[in-house]
């Protein structure tokens, strides 16, 4: 499976706009907003060493979302980094080495369209780290059984076959059979 440009349901796209900045501060932190028209709910992919880890936002019945990036330090040379992201309340992290204390990576502002799984960063430390998104409209998530959102009734005939579990159960999880 391809994880980039996917489609992951097939309803109209809508434009979606990140916008954000590194803070100039001790910390390696990246502060942004998600824009969309209409609410949209994230699922997000956490691409290392060709393995997938899938989380869910919170379900969002706002048009604009926290984005948040930081890079915390393991030791005192700044070079043993955890990459951390928040998405609207569902992110994860992992531990990575960069060559430069300076080092910070691209995040992607530009619009991009919901439904699709969109690149947002990628970090080069070693292991190297992509960090994607999909934004989907609110209108079709219901919340169910411990808060865990799901696609409604009704739309599962649209969604691509490989992503129903991961729409419809668990709050995170790992996508296999992960092709590059």
């Amino acid at each position: 499976m391809e994880l980039f440009g996917t489609k992951i349901i097939n309803l109209p796209n809508e434009v979606i706009n990140i916008s954000g900045e590194w803070l100039e501060n001790k910390t390696k932190k990246w502060e942004g907003q998600i824009f969309s028209e209409k609410p949209v709910s994230t699922i997000s992919f956490l691409e290392i060493n060709n393995r997938i880890k899938w989380i869910k936002s919170k379900k969002s019945n706002e048009n604009i979302q926290k984005m948040e990036i930081n890079l915390f330090h393991y030791d005192n040379s700044g070079l043993d980094i955890q990459f951390n992201y928040d998405i609207n309340g569902g992110g994860a992290y992992y531990r990575s080495k960069i060559e430069t204390v300076d080092y910070l990576p691209d995040i992607i502002t530009e619009n991009i369209k919901s439904c699709v799984i969109s690149l947002i960063c990628s970090f080069d430390g070693i292991p190297k780290i992509k960090l994607y998104a999909a934004f989907l409209p609110t209108i079709i998530i219901q919340i169910g059984r411990n808060g865990i959102w799901h696609i409604k009734n009704g739309y599962n005939e649209f969604i691509k076959p490989e992503f129903i579990n991961i729409l419809n159960y668990g709050r995170q999880g790992y996508i296999e059979n992960f092709i590059k």
